[in-house]
């Protein structure tokens, strides 16, 4: 008799844990849901600006050259840092060469307690990646580089392609533990 009042014991306490994990992990809004506020006629929206620091290829491709860009603030984080990932995959407004390939989407961004970043790409960014160890530690630093800058709260980063986590971006780089950002390769703007 004990043993059934455990095991419905355990069962209740397992259905309710999950029931609460489920409920956590999706009470967050999808990045795109807000609504465009409608403007009176005759009068200027005017939407704030911020200034974020992106992270490009070097000409010489020996390190990343980073970009200042103003771009439209956004009232969520999330909002916020893919708003940030796009402008990143627009590639460079000056002399520098892009890091993520053409193509290139962000399905979903999430960000955990303990700071990492979980950015899921389109498959894009591993079949349009030119390859090479030099061009995959490019690619990966900038990203990670990128949102740790801006986003003090972001201390690693995991990539992932299209909702799973990957090995390799292009056969070089251990993918399946999230990066560390490196500043050591980066020449910044004063």
């Amino acid at each position: 008799m004990w043993r059934r009042i455990g095991f419905s014991l355990l069962l209740v306490t397992a259905s309710v844990a999950l029931t609460s994990a489920f409920f956590l992990l999706y009470q967050e809004e999808p990045l795109e849901t807000k609504q465009p506020t409608p403007v009176a006629r005759g009068a200027a929206a005017i939407a704030p600006k911020t200034v974020i620091r992106l992270h490009f290829a070097s000409r010489d491709a020996e390190g990343l050259t980073e970009e200042l860009r103003e771009i439209e603030a956004q009232e969520r984080l999330l909002d916020q840092m893919a708003h940030t990932l796009i402008e990143l995959s627009k590639g460079p407004q000056g002399d520098a060469l892009p890091v993520i390939p053409e193509g290139t989407r962000i399905n979903a961004l999430h960000l955990d307690e303990g700071g990492t970043a979980y950015v899921d790409f389109s498959s894009e960014l591993v079949n349009n990646h030119p390859g090479g160890t030099c061009a995959e530690e490019l690619t990966v630093y900038a990203i990670a580089d990128t949102l740790a800058v801006n986003y003090p709260r972001v201390v690693a980063v995991q990539l992932l392609v299209d909702g799973v986590e990957i090995e390799t971006l292009a056969g070089h780089l251990d993918m399946r533990h999230p990066i560390l950002p490196d500043f050591s390769i980066v020449n910044t703007v004063r």
